[in-house]
């Protein structure tokens, strides 16, 4: 018996034998159990309750070929991910930075990575290790966020460091600068940049208009979350998908195994997981754990024709995104207010609030804390029942800590795990639709099979997320001759 067919058949004898453990589990059916310890290490406090070292082990493997898993999707070149949202209630925020001239993008994308270099970057804006992902910019460079209703914001901070790099070049300006360009000079020279600055270099941060429900919008550039000036609930779907060759055939019988079994998030991170999907399920009284799709053939598929245009390639390409319109059928055979009425739904039955909407009680879900108990904020399980959903901590039986998914929807970033819901019908059925296959199937090739990572939500009301960044390895977007570390 191989190594993955070991720790599969580990998580289902414990899954047998689980209710030994934990009477309180003992009418929960064996598929039960065993989506329940699938799930169990997203669980905020899993890894510090003690639990029977043979199934303390067995939570640790499933933990550790989750973490296997996430790392291998977290870690893509430019070239292996584009990003992809659905605006399903409100305006998108998604805010993107760029230079005025889009044709100006990549010289001075890969410009600002040199700047930062950890070895070789301009003294007090280097960062500590390119490998960070997300890779965010320098916080001295954070651009300032903007609304949909404000308009574009100038990156002044950012384009100052920028025009100084460029008179340097010219043998001008502050000593740093002047050093940092000698020793970068062969890097910089094949970026094919005039030594004069541009105006149309200059950056700024814009929040493009995406029609909610009737358009999505495809990334790869710097991006982060804008704010906005009305008390709305803005909420966005996701939507990823990768080659199926990107992963080891161990690593995708293992990500066919758990999506079929339970709730899967396969995206990296503290403040996430699939924990809140079992507990939504649990309370509804489901049977049924894993994804449909994961069981038949639907799983991977491929199209004999990529969707886009060569000219709509081209422009995502300079520009770095793309907004593109929706079907009207699949409009209406995944409509959007249908998937923001059954995340609503779902939850009501994480957070236990009776007929909770995002449209009506966003206000109260931003400001929740001490003065509501913490009603928004992740439970905190029993160390005498840790895996029985319902049973909670007397002593604090809600977390009372913004951060590492203390509270189910921190309002800044907009995700938490009270957003990770991956098992939303109406958003699986647009996931696995095929003309988001021979969406992708633009970038990654025809006849050429994907997966998809099952994707989450975002919620957002007024703050915005000021942390740009790349979700990419940003080592793939210097130039081949500049160190890499």
């Amino acid at each position: 018996m191989n190594l993955l067919d070991l720790d599969i058949d580990l998580v289902q004898s414990a899954a047998e034998e689980l209710h030994e453990y934990y009477p309180s589990l003992s009418d929960w059916t064996q598929e039960k159990r065993m989506a329940c310890i699938l799930c169990f290490p997203d669980r905020y406090g899993s890894g510090g309750v003690k639990l029977p070292h043979d199934l303390r082990y067995v939570v640790d493997r499933v933990k550790a070929r989750m973490t296997d898993l996430r790392c291998r999707f977290a870690d893509r070149s430019k070239d292996e991910r584009v990003q992809c949202q659905r605006p399903i209630c409100g305006p998108s925020l998604l805010s993107i930075t760029a230079p005025r001239d889009s044709s100006y993008s990549k010289a001075l994308d890969a410009l600002l990575i040199l700047i930062q270099h950890p070895s070789t970057g301009l003294s007090s804006y280097q960062v500590r290790s390119l490998d960070s992902l997300p890779f965010a910019l320098h916080k001295k460079i954070q651009p300032p966020q903007p609304t949909p209703e404000g308009g574009k914001r100038d990156c002044n901070r950012l384009n100052q460091v920028l025009k100084k790099v460029f008179e340097a070049m010219q043998g001008n300006g502050e000593e740093a600068y002047k050093d940092f360009v000698k020793r970068n000079s062969v890097a910089i020279k094949s970026l094919g940049l005039r030594e004069a600055w541009d105006e149309a270099m200059a950056y700024s941060t814009f929040i493009p208009e995406v029609k909610a429900g009737e358009q999505i919008i495809m990334w790869k550039t710097w991006h982060a979350t804008g704010g906005s000036d009305t008390s709305t609930a803005k909420v966005t779907a996701f939507l990823d998908l990768v080659p199926e060759d990107f992963l080891s055939p161990e690593q995708r019988a293992w990500y066919q195994f758990v999506a079929s079994s339970a709730p899967c998030d396969t995206g990296a991170g503290s403040s996430r997981g699939a924990w809140c999907c079992f507990v939504a399920a649990h309370r509804q009284g489901r049977r049924s754990f894993g994804c449909l799709q994961a069981q038949g053939d639907e799983w991977t598929q491929k199209s004999k024709a990529g969707l886009l245009t060569e000219e709509q390639l081209k422009k995502f390409d300079q520009e770095g995104y793309l907004i593109i319109d929706i079907p009207e059928s699949l409009q209406r055979s995944c409509c959007a207010q249908e998937a923001e009425l059954d995340f609503s739904a779902w939850f009501a039955h994480v957070s236990s609030v009776d007929s909770f909407s995002f449209k009506e009680d966003i206000g109260d879900l931003v400001a929740t804390g001490k003065g509501d108990d913490y009603l928004y904020y992740t439970d905190r399980l029993d160390p005498t029942d840790p895996f029985n959903p319902d049973a909670r901590d007397d002593h604090q039986p809600k977390s009372h800590n913004n951060q590492r998914g203390g509270k189910l929807v921190p309002s800044d970033s907009g995700m938490g795990p009270g957003t990770t819901y991956v098992d939303c019908p109406k958003h699986l059925e647009f996931q696995f639709n095929p003309w988001v296959t021979a969406l992708f199937a633009s970038f990654y090739g025809q006849e050429r099979p994907l997966l998809r990572l099952l994707e989450r939500f975002r919620v957002k009301m007024r703050a915005s997320w000021n942390n740009t960044h790349v979700d990419i390895d940003v080592k793939t977007m210097l130039p081949a001759i500049s160190p890499k570390e």
